[in-house]
């Protein structure tokens, strides 16, 4: 077979010794799919992930391939699924650090004003103004996106019902249900945890985590979902998935305002102790 590429490469601690325990081994494309990847020049097949014991005295934690491509994404994990992940690895790159304690948390979006209030219209889910984009094809089993935010009623005409949903993609990951407008400033929170269960196009979420309302003064905090514990939700992870919060008042007046006064999305991804 022609045309391809070799490229090696060697596992090392944080003091730049060689890392000689048995580690999995993931070669991935840039996309994110698990790459065909070869163990010689000649295009005999390699197993990938790599399962064999690769860490050893003899190769001192040094992996080799071959593969047509140019650019790889490199995972490496222990035994406990900690694991370190090099985007854009090329043939010039020979050393991965593997520290299974490290942190890898991404503020990954904040957004920095409230915005135009809730377009209202009775019946009917309205996106608020702020969302976030992300390129799902690049999470992992184990990684978690972390979705916080705050709604504020900040008028109301006289009692009316709100209802918030929290989607990650097509995929509703809360949804309150009708919600008692009491007074001016009334405030709907939520703190969601979005576990990767199954990676790709055939995505799998568990999610938990609490939202809460400050009605009229009155704190009422609830587990999702919206009563309950974890739920499993499937959406495809092959590419990008929009986080958005969407509203919806029972009856329509024309002195009720919302905002979407605070959304963040973290990625931490697996590995995290």
């Amino acid at each position: 077979m022609y045309g391809l590429k070799k490229f090696w490469f060697q596992v090392v601690d944080l003091n730049g010794d060689p890392v000689i325990d048995n580690l999995g081994v993931t070669i991935r494309t840039t996309g994110g799919a698990v790459a065909t990847v070869y163990s010689d020049a000649q295009g005999t097949s390699l197993t990938n992930p790599i399962v064999e014991t690769v860490f050893d005295d003899d190769k001192r934690g040094v992996v080799e391939f071959w593969g047509a491509g140019t650019t790889y994404e490199i995972e490496v994990k222990d035994e406990l699924g900690r694991a370190v992940t090099v985007e854009g690895f090329t043939g010039r790159d020979h050393r991965i650090v593997f520290d299974p304690h490290s942190h890898d948390s991404v503020l990954a979006y904040a957004n920095t004003a409230a915005g135009a209030e809730l377009a209202d219209v009775s019946g009917t889910f309205v996106d608020y103004p702020h969302s976030y984009t992300l390129d799902a094809s690049k999470l992992r089993v184990g990684d978690v996106v972390q979705v916080k935010g705050m709604v504020l009623c900040a008028d109301f005409h006289n009692v009316e019902e709100l209802d918030i949903k929290v989607l990650f993609g097509t995929e509703a990951i809360l949804q309150t249900g009708d919600l008692v407008i009491a007074a001016n400033d009334d405030v709907i929170a939520f703190d969601l945890y979005c576990t990767v269960q199954t990676e790709g196009s055939g995505g799998k979420l568990k999610v938990e985590g609490v939202w809460y309302t400050d009605l009229n003064g009155t704190v009422v905090t609830h587990i999702k979902s919206p009563t309950g514990s974890a739920k499993e939700v499937a959406e495809d992870l092959s590419g990008d998935c929009v986080i958005k919060v969407q509203g919806d008042y029972a009856t329509a007046h024309a002195d009720q305002e919302s905002y979407l006064i605070d959304l963040k999305v973290w990625v931490h991804r697996r590995g995290n102790v």
